[in-house]
């Protein structure tokens, strides 16, 4: 059923194989990589430099592209995503190639079924994805773009990370707990004696060692969850050098020109 506004009158809405149909605009590849880099290059975004890349992810080959220009935050990174938003202007006599609201969709979607944004401002950093093979698997019946921000702060990661610790803190007291109580069990049943005891000192062995199955599971998952933080924060770290590389050579540019000047 068609979304409706306050007074009852339907919405429109854009059904998800729009993205394909937007994307044939494009007749080959190149002029879709000129919307992409005409988007980087507009006055407002304003980036000094444009890196085009191919990579591997889980055996897909995926195309990679990066700009040194100003991020976006939530509301940019939504009308991005969305279709028929441009607030762009001239600056400083520079007018902006893109008017119409379309480029980013139609250009990324002709390169390829799926696309996600990683952006970066000077206060936020958000995620976006516009994705044909995402609306597929959900049955969505109009086009849906998820959007991930986060305000930039050590804080939060170092409260993670307390979070985290606490929670390992807390599961090994319950570990010891359960041993303590275990120990004093096994002491009334040897204290007990007898067939009845000895069945019951059988059944506490069973279970025991039951335990010690699901205790080595369970320290094999914070293992694995450790392996997968780790990776995460070497990822994190590499992404972050890549920044920093790019804020460094954005500076050295600001030098270069403010020197020719």
């Amino acid at each position: 059923m068609a979304a409706k506004a306050e007074r009852g009158v339907p919405l429109s809405t854009l059904c998800p194989k729009f993205l394909h149909t937007n994307s044939t605009s494009h007749t080959w590849p190149f002029s879709a990589i000129a919307e992409l880099i005409d988007n980087a290059y507009d006055p407002d975004v304003n980036a000094k430099n444009f890196w085009i890349d191919k990579t591997v992810v889980q055996e897909q080959e995926c195309l990679s592209f990066m700009d040194s220009g100003n991020g976006l935050d939530l509301e940019t990174m939504h009308k991005m995503l969305s279709f028929g938003y441009s607030d762009k202007t001239a600056i400083k006599g520079v007018k902006p190639i893109g008017m119409y609201g379309n480029g980013f969709k139609s250009g990324a979607m002709r390169l390829g079924k799926d696309a996600i944004v990683f952006s970066k401002s000077k206060t936020t950093s958000c995620v976006g994805m516009l994705s044909q093979s995402y609306l597929k698997e959900i049955d969505a019946k109009q086009i849906v773009v998820p959007i991930v921000c986060f305000e930039q702060s050590q804080t939060s990661k170092y409260i993670l990370y307390l979070l985290l610790r606490e929670r390992e803190r807390g599961g090994e007291r319950e570990r010891g707990g359960e041993r303590e109580r275990g120990g004093r069990e096994r002491g009334r049943e040897r204290e007990r004696g007898g067939r009845g005891g000895r069945e019951r000192a059988g059944r506490e062995r069973e279970r025991e060692r039951g335990e010690g199955e699901r205790q080595r599971e369970r320290q094999s998952e914070r293992q694995r969850e450790r392996d997968r933080e780790r990776e995460t924060e070497r990822e994190t770290e590499t992404v972050r050098e890549r920044e920093r590389e790019t804020d460094r050579e954005r500076q050295r540019e600001t030098e270069r020109e403010r020197q020719r000047q």
